[in-house]
């Protein structure tokens, strides 16, 4: 293959490179171009390129998926939230944070764990009435509340789509999704042991 040949199968490689960045249907297939003047086929080339080079750098700045960019802020509030199966409150949270992130403000935890639970990485727990709690487990899965304390506890059994069926049939709804909380009493509060009077940290994740 003569210098020439290998030029103008380059030139054909970049061009549909530069197309399939922009439509990936395009076919790797070899295009006519003993008919384009080779100034023309250098410009396309180099257009090509620059297309390929914008492409490339927005993929490698966009941001996940779930649409948010991940701030050393949001990676310490899911790390704190994978490290315990307490459940904390948004101010927990934000104990919890600030012995890495001293800096970090009550207004910054509040805000990003909105964004977390809107974006699916956190869930957002309202039960009873009581304070907002949030989980780092995103799973479906159901919660237990204790009526004398308050704590929040994973009930680790299977949860039941019938329920959502038999719901969507009775009700007419397009049922999207059920979320089950028992209440009880917590074996700390039946045995009547007081409980401590000073801020205790929240409890290590279990293991499952």
């Amino acid at each position: 293959m003569s210098f020439r040949a290998a030029g103008e199968e380059s030139r054909t490689a970049l061009r549909c490179m530069a197309r399939t960045a922009l439509r990936p249907d395009c076919a790797m297939a070899p295009t006519k171009s003993a008919k384009t003047p080779p100034e023309t086929i250098d410009t396309r080339v180099a257009l090509g390129v620059l297309v390929i080079s914008i492409i490339m750098k927005k993929n490698s700045t966009s941001t996940p998926p779930h649409g948010l960019r991940m701030t050393r802020q949001r990676r310490a509030i899911l790390e704190a939230l994978a490290g315990t199966d307490a459940h904390p409150t948004a101010d927990q949270v934000y104990a919890m944070v600030r012995r890495r992130l001293p800096r970090i403000s009550l207004g910054t935890v509040y805000r990003n764990l909105d964004l977390l639970s809107q974006a699916g990485l956190v869930r957002d727990l309202r039960l009873g009435g009581g304070p907002r709690r949030f989980d780092g487990i995103t799973d479906p899965h159901y919660h237990v509340r204790c009526v004398r304390c308050g704590q929040v506890a994973d009930v680790p059994v299977k949860t039941a789509p019938a329920l959502e069926r038999a719901a969507a049939r009775s009700s007419g709804f397009a049922i999207l999704g059920h979320r089950l909380e028992f209440t009880g009493i917590c074996p700390r509060c039946a045995s009547g042991a007081p409980r401590s009077r000073t801020k205790s940290r929240p409890p290590g994740r279990k293991g499952r």
